[in-house]
């Protein structure tokens, strides 16, 4: 019953924030400002420091915002971490969300880390996905590529997908090999790898 918003900040210098308030539905009771820095020794990281006095100026001081880090070690930011931080803000009292938090690793140092819950895919039941792994030359990426080409074009009632990792040592590296495939031409294949 709960609803949640992203707002993407694409230009973080100069910061502009009426802006940002504006942008605001008013219905907004806790925020979660995230950044992929970590500014040591200061009281939040710079977004989260800028979000809260955006607040204080367009007079919203009753929004709660919880500061916290997420892309360290260059991690990419799946649907999986996005619902642990919504689900650390849907704690029933302020006073038991985790603020600051780290998402995506296993912070062991500052254990600040949200628990990240089970694995959420945003594509439909109907998408069939299969991962390969192999390596480098051994003819596995050709082969699945090849095999993606051959069903689209004989099964053009369903959609297919294929996304090919590889590392950059050719013959002695690994590869990854993602297919998806859906039984309709109305579903939607686009969501994370990993």
């Amino acid at each position: 019953s709960e609803q949640a918003c992203v707002i993407g900040v694409r230009l973080f210098r100069p910061w502009n924030p009426s802006t940002f308030c504006d942008s605001l539905p008013k219905s907004v009771k806790r925020i979660a400002a995230l950044d992929r820095t970590k500014e040591s020794g200061a009281q939040g990281e710079p977004l989260y420091m800028d979000v809260c006095a955006s607040l204080m100026s367009c007079k919203r001081k009753h929004v709660f915002v919880a500061g916290g880090r997420y892309g360290l070690a260059s991690k990419d930011f799946s649907p999986r971490m996005a619902m642990s931080v919504i689900n650390n803000l849907l704690r029933n009292d302020v006073v038991n969300i985790q603020h600051p938090f780290t998402v995506g690793i296993i912070d062991d140092v500052t254990h600040l880390s949200l628990p990240l819950g089970k694995e959420v895919t945003p594509l439909p039941e109907s998408v069939t996905e299969c991962v390969f792994w192999g390596f480098g030359s051994d003819g596995t990426v050709g082969a699945n590529h090849e095999a993606v080409k051959i069903i689209g074009d004989y099964r053009p009632d369903i959609s297919v997908q294929a996304y090919f990792e590889y590392d950059a040592k050719k013959s002695s590296g690994w590869t990854v090999s993602h297919l998806r495939f859906s039984n309709t031409n109305s579903d939607n294949l686009s969501a994370p790898y990993r």
